[in-house]
């Protein structure tokens, strides 16, 4: 059985906007990826609300992407894919981070999952980065608004370039999903129309 670490933010946790909470387990991408690639893969859900690249938050420590890597992949190990989709986080206004900040952090996190695991196995995972969907124009409806501006918008459409150079960088695949749908109601998360296309999209990308 091949295992596949999902590692990302609310959107792999499957956070539901229309309520706060979480989507039903067989609506979230995760979820149907696993059905879509059938018994010969372990799909690891590691979303985690608020999560960032590589950055602390006022709100909480553990939300910063970086130290909890390494561990959760050992925890995992033996691990034959990594799924990266972590950026929307860190185009908050309170961390005023640039998108290249933003995809430093990420370059960090391709340095662990592609030099530091071969400390607790003896290969490279492969490796996909997702661009996540970008922050919607209308988010100063959404309840995140207090976190988020104009910047925050053109900082999240700025990543799709960025992540592709790292892509190229580590010689990872790499998935353009900045067009996804987000849901009228913040500005940030998935629908459940975009929950099934990105499991589709990243199905294919890992059969190919």
């Amino acid at each position: 059985m091949k295992s596949v670490i999902c590692y990302g933010d609310s959107n792999t946790y499957g956070y539901d906007p229309r309520n706060g909470l979480r989507y039903p387990k067989e609506l979230r991408w995760t979820t149907i990826l696993q059905k879509l690639l059938g018994a010969e893969y372990e799909v690891i859900v590691e979303g985690l609300n608020g999560r960032t690249t590589a950055y602390p938050r006022i709100d909480g420590e553990y939300k910063n992407g970086l130290p909890y890597l390494l561990p959760c992949l050992a925890s995992h190990k033996p691990i034959d894919y990594i799924i990266f989709m972590l950026g929307t986080n860190d185009c908050n206004v309170d961390l005023n981070l640039s998108s290249k900040d933003i995809s430093i952090g990420m370059e960090k996190l391709l340095d662990i999952a592609t030099k530091e695991i071969l400390s607790i196995q003896d290969y490279v995972p492969e490796i996909i980065l997702v661009v996540p969907a970008s922050i919607g124009s209308n988010y100063l409806y959404s309840p995140f608004a207090d976190q988020l501006d104009e910047l925050s918008v053109i900082k999240s459409k700025e990543l799709a370039s960025l992540y592709k150079e790292l892509s190229n960088k580590y010689g990872c695949e790499y998935l353009d999903c900045s067009k996804l749908e987000v849901s009228s109601v913040d500005s940030e998360h998935l629908t459940i129309k975009s929950h099934q296309e990105l499991a589709r999209l990243l199905y294919e990308k890992i059969r190919s």
